[in-house]
């Protein structure tokens, strides 16, 4: 524009308006002044103009120009009545040479597709037209800048012409929909391509810029992907933060547990957790709990031995004490009888053997005998039995020599013999045989047999007296045996004690498994 308006304050237009004035026409003197003008003109504006060329209406034929050499060359002529009427409204026109892209000289085949025109009006009648040929590369030059990739495409369009930027060909297409738009700038979508179009106020050309869908995205795939790639890097971190974290957290308490695990029972006191090195207070807590909690547990289980091993003394003390009061019964029961029937001399033999047998059961206060001693200790008994007893039975014991150091409880033997005498041999006519006998079964236990041949025990009452050893529970038959049997197992534990077996008419066999152990 800044062009045109030089070309309207220059002395070209002068002159000529003074020709036309004073003769009409262009004179041949003004004819070399005006063309010397148009070449200092071209000169100064080299690098912005192609070509130069002034065409009259009354003379269509002259013409001065440069780089145009025919009005058969420039864009526009007077015959066009369009654009004629066009420049009634405009004083400087932009054109654009008709044709998809350019308007090529038919003489130097040189292209002129862009450029300014003005018709000048001297006095009624009087016209003429003055035309500026733009250079391409200016254009190109400043909308360069505008072109974002290979695909990019700038678009001028001036009525039915077009001048593209960035590729060579254009597609008609995109043309048409651009001129066929009503408003004055705007967005549409032409296929795959995205078009972002303005309307200049100077000339009512529509420019364009065109981009490739894929051109457009490739921007934002590359953010996506690296968006992408930025959450994937954060959520593996996370996870490994957080599985660091739970690690951190957990092996304390997986250290804890293996240490739980590893508790042994019997070496309580044994047991620490080392609770400064563990680095999280709540952890620290917990094992300093744990570590007053084996404490505790330590001390309960010591206070629960005492108390159990008090509790066994007492229960010894009390099967004790129920056993002598259930022999005294029977033998001063015996004594009573035989001074019924006037038989002093023989109840008095048999006091003295009684406080015999109970200076031998007391046996100093010691709860374990030799096997001798209780040996001794039944004989005693048998004896003293042989004056109360009606019946006659014979005894005898068949313990080895090596045998008799070994030791029991006090008072074993004797309730057995008691109830074979009581329960065995009161049904029996003739002479009972009680034996009494020893074996070794292992290295670590022997076994005391106490056999009688009287009338022995039905299945059931054999049963119930199993059933009365095996569960602990006392009852008025077998109340001696079942005694025994307590004590036994609270001396030496469950593997230890008495069985029974028997057959009726063939009497009773009473088996005591005992420890080896020296007294």
């Amino acid at each position: 524009m800044s062009v045109a308006i030089r070309i309207r304050d220059s002395s070209i237009i002068s002159t000529i308006t003074k020709e036309l004035a004073d003769h009409g026409s262009i004179s041949s003197s003004a004819h070399i002044d005006l063309q010397a003008l148009l070449d200092s003109l071209f000169a100064n504006y080299y690098h912005h103009l192609d070509a130069i060329a002034i065409n009259f209406e009354a003379q269509p034929h002259l013409l001065f120009s440069r780089k145009i050499h025919t009005t058969q060359n420039l864009p526009f002529g007077w015959e066009d009545t369009d654009w004629v009427e066009t420049h009634k409204r405009h004083t400087v026109n932009w054109n654009i040479s008709p044709g998809v892209s350019s308007h090529t000289s038919g003489t130097t085949g040189e292209q002129f597709p862009f450029g300014l025109s003005m018709i000048a009006e001297s006095y009624p009648g009087k016209r003429f037209m003055i035309y500026l040929s733009i250079k391409n590369t200016l254009l190109q030059n400043a909308i360069s800048n505008l072109l974002s990739s290979e695909s990019s495409l700038v678009l001028l369009l001036g009525d039915d012409a077009v001048i593209p930027f960035g590729q060579p060909l254009v597609d008609p297409l995109l043309a048409q929909s651009i001129l066929s738009q009503k408003e004055s700038s705007g967005v549409i979508s032409v296929e795959d391509t995205t078009i972002v179009y303005e309307t200049l106020t100077i000339n009512d050309w529509k420019i364009a810029m065109c981009f490739s869908n894929s051109d457009i995205y490739r921007g934002t795939n590359a953010v996506r992907k690296a968006m992408y790639f930025v959450i994937t890097i954060i959520i593996l971190l996370s996870i490994g933060i957080g599985i660091l974290f739970s690690w951190i957290i957990t092996l304390p308490l997986k250290r804890l547990t293996q240490k739980v695990y590893s508790i042994n029972v019997e070496q309580l006191d044994a047991v620490q957790f080392d609770s400064s090195n563990f680095m999280f207070k709540e952890i620290v807590v917990l094992a300093d709990s744990l570590n007053k909690l084996l404490e505790r547990i330590h001390q309960l289980m010591k206070d629960v031995e005492e108390r159990q091993t008090e509790k066994q003394i007492l229960q010894n003390s009390l099967l004790q004490a129920q056993i002598n009061p259930h022999f005294l019964y029977n033998t001063l029961y015996a004594i009573a009888q035989e001074c019924n029937m006037g038989e002093q001399q023989e109840a008095a033999e048999m006091l003295y053997e009684l406080s015999t047998f109970f200076r031998l059961g007391l046996n100093a206060g010691r709860e374990i005998v030799k096997l001798e001693d209780e040996q001794e200790h039944v004989r005693n008994y048998l004896l003293l039995l042989t004056r109360s007893l009606t019946k006659q039975f014979n005894f005898h014991f068949e313990i080895p020599q090596e045998m008799l150091e070994y030791g029991l409880p006090k008072m074993t033997l004797q309730p057995i013999v008691e109830n074979c005498l009581k329960h065995g041999l009161k049904e029996k006519e003739d002479a009972c045989q009680i034996l009494i006998s020893a074996k070794l079964l292992d290295c670590n236990s022997y076994e005391i047999r106490i056999s009688d041949d009287g009338v022995g025990m039905s299945e059931e009452v054999l049963e119930r007296l199993r059933y009365n050893l095996s569960s602990g529970k006392v009852s008025t038959q077998g109340f001696g045996i079942t005694n025994i049997n307590q004590r036994i197992k609270l001396f030496y534990g469950e593997n230890f004690g008495l069985s029974i077996d028997s057959t009726v008419g063939r009497g009773t066999d009473v088996y005591i498994t005992l420890p080896i152990h020296a007294v």
